[in-house]
């Protein structure tokens, strides 16, 4: 099993960067260039228990990703888990933590990808790559998104 974690502080508080999270339509604002988001299906609002559905092409490869919302703890946290294709376990928590006038936003992905050993060792280094740029990305939008937006000021 791998972790990944990754945590930046943001100009908003835990309430709104919430809201922007449970929504699954807003991973297209804040999604780095190699994974494009062909489709989403899913209610604005996380509510625990309930599946969402996003087509994607990730490097150009097309996928289909059912995720399910499995803990919904407004404001300070959502925890999604996917299907298993590729993965035989994906868990990614969100967390929202209050600091000072913002919040501390952190992601942690506990994954194990299939393969046997082959799939282990993608998942130790070139997966665990593509997270990282992922996730940087992620994060720097984010960042961005609520230093820019007026209706998060």
């Amino acid at each position: 099993m791998h972790t990944f974690r990754r945590q930046t502080l943001l100009a908003a508080s835990p309430e709104q960067v919430f809201a922007f999270h449970e929504n699954p339509h807003n991973i297209r604002k804040i999604s780095p260039f190699f994974l494009q988001i062909i489709q989403v299906d899913a209610h604005t609002e996380a509510v625990q228990d309930d599946r969402f559905t996003l087509k994607l092409h990730i490097f150009g490869f097309p996928l289909k990703w059912n995720g399910v919302w499995n803990e919904v703890d407004k404001p300070t946290l959502l925890v999604d888990t996917a299907t298993p294709f590729p993965f035989k376990y994906w868990r990614h928590e969100h967390r929202f933590d209050p600091k000072n006038n913002g919040t501390w936003m952190t992601d942690i992905v506990t994954y194990r990808i299939t393969g046997g050993w082959l799939g282990r060792l993608f998942g130790a280094t070139l997966f665990r790559l593509q997270l990282i740029l992922m996730f940087a990305g992620r994060h720097r939008a984010t960042r961005e998104y609520f230093a820019h937006s007026r209706h998060f000021k």
